[in-house]
């Protein structure tokens, strides 16, 4: 891990009962243009949330505050849920 992640607002609204679409979750961080670029990625093996492999991007995803998005092998993010 960097030393320095940037931080990321996850929008409660985006969140359902804790949970989050990693798709969403991808381009609300900004590490996709599009849904069809997260989605490739998230099938491609390529994003993970605390070093677990999300493997179906139709399946929602439990984030909490604190949590660490990796997207590919260079990208990373701190997640912050709004209260």
């Amino acid at each position: 891990l960097p030393s320095e992640l940037p931080e990321v607002l996850i929008p409660r609204d985006l969140m359902d009962d804790g949970r989050i679409e990693p798709v969403k979750l991808v381009r609300c961080c900004g590490f996709a243009g599009s849904n069809g670029e997260a989605r490739r990625l998230i099938e491609q093996g390529g994003v993970r949330v605390n070093d677990v492999v999300i493997a179906d991007f139709a399946q929602a995803t439990p984030v909490a505050d604190g949590d660490v998005l990796r997207v590919g092998k260079r990208r990373f993010a701190q997640l912050r849920v709004a209260r």
